[in-house]
């Protein structure tokens, strides 16, 4: 068995100490994934994390950029050659996604964006290739005059979104389902309606 090479070891450590700030802050906050977190987590020395980042910021806006890329990746994958009614696959396929792990992650980074103007400025990049990507498969999918799939996309996502957040206080585990038929529905609707609208002299 071939020894690993410096660079391996270095794209090891950098993959570790990643994964490792997204597990801590799904599952501590991000105000409480400091470097001292990340490095138990990771099994990495603090010495050795700054080797690789220079500030925990840097830490966290790479984090950022693999939580938006995993997201675009969930969402494709649901929707690659899906069968049948492609509304409701892609309300389902939103759904799930903003219940993951991943999902808990971004919102933690939205929050602390708010207050952060660097931090909100370093993620900017990241969260315009998340967005972009959810605009080209929602016009993928969802076959809807311009600007019209991309504006459903976002109102389901901020929908669910808002869902999962609430959800985690106020429950209501029973109302999932008739969430989930009524947006498909309202969807089915405005959308043929919006076809039409474009399709009239």
């Amino acid at each position: 068995m071939s020894r690993r090479t410096q660079a391996q070891r270095r794209t090891e450590t950098i993959a570790r100490l990643v994964q490792a700030t997204i597990d801590a802050m799904h599952e501590v906050g991000y105000a409480a994934t400091t470097i001292k977190e990340i490095c138990a987590r990771a099994g990495v020395s603090q010495g050795g994390l700054f080797r690789h980042f220079a500030t925990r910021h840097d830490l966290i806006v790479a984090a950022a950029d693999e939580v938006a890329r995993r997201q675009a990746a969930s969402f494709e994958g649901d929707l690659a050659g899906i069968e049948g009614d492609p509304i409701e696959a892609a309300v389902r396929s939103v759904r799930a996604r903003c219940h993951s792990p991943v999902n808990a992650v971004w919102h933690e980074l939205m929050v602390a964006c708010r207050t952060d103007p660097a931090l909100r400025e370093a993620v900017q990049p990241a969260a315009a290739r998340y967005r972009d990507a959810i605009e080209a498969l929602a016009r993928a999918v969802l076959d809807a005059a311009p600007g019209v799939s991309e504006a459903a996309a976002w109102l389901v996502i901020h929908c669910f979104d808002g869902e999962a957040v609430g959800g985690t206080l106020l429950g209501d585990p029973d109302g999932a389902e008739r969430r989930v038929a009524w947006v498909v529905d309202t969807l089915r609707r405005e959308l043929v309606g919006a076809s039409e609208r474009a399709d009239r002299p």
